[in-house]
């Protein structure tokens, strides 16, 4: 297949001149399918794709991390803490039916302060997993660097990208763990 390139004049005076147009790149291809069933399974999703977004009211804990975000922006000097959709997520991680909570701070902003939430070592996450008795209990708190579901052969696992810290190596350099999310609370601890 060939690929055609659209030439752009900048000055239409210099290209009547003669100039030459600068070349745009090109478009880029769509995705591959998949070419079966498997190999779509073993492919991560952002985890985000893969959870609804939860509407208030929220459990009193996953209220209480959004109000902390809050406060955190107002403590630090910022006038508007903004939420968009996709702040507070839910699905059932845990897979035992109920529904757990993600609070995915990429989704908040503190104009005035904008690394709070994030920086080059990725962006504040909260999650919350649903008890037998009893409301959800926050489970992780803490930042990565991009996170995903994965369906493998033993069930639902979320995919953590973490600063390389974590791991024996530069902060350019990020690692990966992955756990199956349970109501053991988890934490990744710097080597």
């Amino acid at each position: 297949m060939s690929i055609r390139r659209r030439l752009v004049c900048i000055i239409p005076v210099l290209c009547a001149a003669g100039m030459p147009a600068l070349a745009q790149p090109p478009e880029p291809a769509p995705p591959a399918a998949a070419t079966s069933e498997d190999e779509d399974a073993e492919r991560p999703a952002r985890a985000a794709s893969r959870l609804g977004i939860a509407r208030a009211p929220y459990p009193a804990v996953v209220k209480r991390a959004v109000d902390a975000g809050r406060k955190a922006c107002r403590d630090a000097g910022g006038k508007h803490f903004l939420a968009r959709p996709g702040l507070v997520r839910t699905g059932d991680l845990t897979g035992d039916g109920r529904p757990d909570f993600v609070v995915d701070f990429r989704e908040a902003r503190c104009p005035e302060r904008l690394t709070l939430f994030s920086g080059t070592g990725g962006w504040d996450v909260d999650i919350f997993a649903a008890r037998p008795a009893g409301g959800p209990i926050r489970i992780f708190s803490g930042r990565v660097l991009d996170y995903a579901l994965v369906d493998d052969r033993k069930g639902l696992a979320m995919r953590f990208q973490i600063h390389g810290s974590y791991c024996d190596r530069a902060g350019t350099d990020p690692c990966v763990r992955q756990r199956r999310l349970t109501t053991r609370p988890f934490a990744f601890r710097e080597r």
